[in-house]
Formats: C-alpha cells, structure tokens, sequence
C-alpha cells in the first residue's frame, strides 16, 4: 500500500476506515490470475472483451462469443418512456411514471413482475404513491427477506427493488414482466466511483451504465423457454443505446420498433452518382468499411455490424452506427423487417 498510496481511497466513517482500491488489474495477477494455469471468465455482461481484459491485467487471452439460446422474440425490449428521472428532473416526471407503472401493471393482470426502480429514493416515491397490494416494497434490511416472499408468492405481486440487477434471478412465472424506470447511474458522490472515472478518462461510469442496464435485462428471462417483456421508462436510457453504446449485443436484440434489428439490403452502389461512388471510395472510409463488412462478412443488421465492431481493439465500435446512417440516408442501403 505504501508504495501505491494514490491507486486507493481511503474513507473514515466512525470508528471505522475503510481501504478501496481504483484500479485493480495491478492486484488481479497475484490475487486472482495466479489461482491456476488457465483461468475462464464466463458473463453474459463483458461488454467488450479488450476492455474487461484491461481491466484485470490480462495480455494474452482467447475470446468466446456463444449466441443466446434464448429466441428474442421471447424476450421484447418496449420503450414507453415518460420523462427524464434524473435528479434534476424526478420531482417533474414522477407523477407521470407512477400513472405508466399502474398501467403495465394493469396490462399484466395475473401474472408476477419487478420494478428496477436503482436508488431507495425512487423506491420510497412509489411506495408513498402507490396503494395496491400487489406491490413489494423493500428496505436494505429486509431485502432478502422480502426477495424470498415474491419469488414464493402465488399470487400476481410485483416487486419493487433498486438492487435485484444482479445476484438473483426471477425464471419463468416469478416474473413475465419488468419495468426498468431509472437509468443506472452510479453515485458520483462515492470517491472510489469519482476517481475511477477520472483515471478512466471518464470512460468508466458510462461503462458501468451499460453493464448495468443490460444485468437489468436479464433478471426475467432465464432459459431458452422463459418469456418476458421488459419496458424502459426513464426517457434518459436512451443515451446509453446512442453511437457509443456499449449494451449487449443480448440487449440490443430485444428492441423491437427500432432499426437495430431490421434487416439490411446492399442497393446498387453503381446506381449512384459517380460523386457519391467516389466519396464512398476515397474520404468516407467508414462508409466503405460499413459496406463491405455487410456484403462480404454477411452482417446484415445494425446489431451484428456493431457487435463485430466491438471485438475490434479501440474504438471503432462507435462509428458504425453514424456510418450506417448516412448509408440509410444517403440510399446506398434499404431496410426490412427481414425473416
């Protein structure tokens, strides 16, 4: 510690002081990666896998991409958004989200589901506004105890949690329905949270933002037979599925009404005019990429092209998108809902 002091925050609360390290790939090797020879890190949320091997300070690494068992159409990702519910902009939107929330609700009559509400805050604004005894509120005290009452329950409960994204899950008829009302956004409040993005390039909360958020997805939809609808409502997520997003390719799958999906058709480049054909060989170099990854590497939706992207060291990722539509704009692809 003495030799590395500015790698760890230091926070003294009582009688107590606590020692959190900023980054850890400097720690990983001796006190992680040297457990064996060979070491197997199995996810459905490594987000891009040159980053999560940065971040545990692994050089030499295989990656392998399994597809989901899980049809998408099981598992359909719905935006109802109805405001902004960030700190800013909750006291304005919250009536709003509790009108939505009842709604669903009400869609989903006899059947079980959760409400990812991340903060106590938000959860505490529902339970003063919401008098229905389907709803399952809980506190940090009682949060395991409360868990195992909703997955027990028979009857159509919703459970209302801002920390059931991750270490529990809810298969088959303990959930068919989940509402995510509130982009994840760690506490920037909390020093280690600061300095990490910090030293990150503030790279880093936007990363947790996108774990998060696809974690969320997954609670409800455990087998290649389970179903669940997921609905987004905090009109804010939509800045995590921009040009840098870094969600699932599992997350992007599930959106329906959305481009992402559809698929995409080569319209004659030598149809265009020869200024156009020209700026696509020469400056656009992006487009061009764009386009020949679809025609000779058979990535035919937006969701495929970023996810190949992805595994590209850097961020190359980011670009595909802005290419792809200024090929849509531009007439030098067309889309359809595809088979």
């Amino acid at each position: 510690f003495s030799s590395d002091a500015s790698n760890w925050v230091i926070e003294r609360k009582n009688n107590n002081i606590t020692f959190k390290p900023i980054l850890i790939a400097k720690y990983s090797r001796e006190m992680l990666l040297n457990l064996g020879d060979q070491n197997i890190f199995m996810s459905g949320s490594i987000l891009k896998e040159d980053m999560f091997a940065e971040s545990l300070g692994i050089d030499n690494y295989v990656s392998v991409d399994i597809p989901s068992i899980i049809p998408s159409e099981n598992r359909p990702i719905i935006k109802k958004y109805v405001g902004s519910m960030s700190s800013r902009q909750i006291d304005n939107t919250i009536d709003e989200m509790v009108k939505e929330i009842l709604n669903i609700a009400n869609q989903h009559k006899g059947e079980k589901g959760i409400i990812h509400t991340y903060t106590y805050k938000i959860s505490k604004l529902l339970e003063e506004r919401i008098d229905d005894p389907r709803f399952i509120f809980h506190n940090s005290r009682n949060r395991e105890q409360r868990t195992r009452k909703f997955k027990r329950s028979n009857d159509d409960d919703i459970f209302v949690s801002p920390y059931s994204f991750e270490g529990v899950d809810f298969k088959y008829d303990e959930s068919r329905f989940q509402i995510i009302v509130k982009n994840p956004f760690p506490n920037i409040g909390d020093p280690q949270i600061k300095r990490r993005d910090v030293v990150s390039n503030y790279k880093w909360i936007y990363q947790e933002r996108c774990k998060i958020l696809s974690q969320m997805y997954g609670r409800s939809i455990r087998a290649a037979d389970d179903y669940a609808v997921t609905y987004l409502l905090d009109s804010d997520i939509e800045s995590l599925l921009g040009d840098s997003s870094l969600v699932t390719h599992y997350f992007c799958e599930g959106l329906i009404n959305d481009n992402c999906n559809k698929k995409i058709t080569i319209v004659d480049v030598n149809k265009l005019s020869q200024d156009k054909r020209r700026s696509y060989a020469n400056e656009r170099t992006n487009e061009r990429n764009v386009l020949d990854a679809i025609m000779n590497d058979g990535l035919y939706t937006l969701t495929d092209l970023r996810e190949a992207y992805k595994k590209l060291p850097g961020d190359s990722y980011k670009e595909v998108k802005p290419a792809f539509e200024r090929l849509l704009k531009n007439k030098a692809i067309k889309l359809s809902q595809g088979d």
